[in-house]
């Protein structure tokens, strides 16, 4: 810790140092306008995934409602039929709260905190 702070203090700003990275990378030829980042393809990715399986589940649902209903009285397709429809409404509930856990999760940890430039301070948001 008592590195990191004498390192902040000889630097001055800590803003002016990502300046002179940003300064010195454009001059050696680097885009600095788009930096990758890893989190961006992994929600992506994840999007996909649950989206497919999201897909996959209503059409699971829509096959055992298809299922029970041209039963004809036949016990086993009704009973076939139900526990289609009810493995899929399942599914779709533990795909949404996946989604729901995973999009919260890489919000909290992945979000860059601090003033961001354009958000206001509420002090600022008073005064005007």
């Amino acid at each position: 810790m008592q590195i990191q702070s004498a390192f902040i203090l000889a630097a001055g700003d800590p803003s002016s140092v990502f300046e002179g990275l940003d300064t010195t990378a454009g001059t050696a030829g680097y885009d600095v306008s788009v930096y990758p980042d890893i989190t961006i393809d992994i929600r992506r990715v994840m999007d996909v995934i649950l989206g497919l399986l999201g897909i996959i589940l209503f059409f699971l649902l829509m096959y055992g409602g298809f299922m029970y209903l041209t039963a004809a009285g036949d016990e086993k397709k009704t009973q076939k039929g139900k526990d289609t429809v009810r493995t899929a409404i399942m599914g779709l509930v533990i795909v949404v709260a996946a989604y729901a856990i995973v999009s919260f999760l890489f919000d909290q940890l992945f979000l860059p905190t601090g003033n961001q430039g354009d958000i206001k301070d509420i002090t600022d948001v008073l005064n005007s």
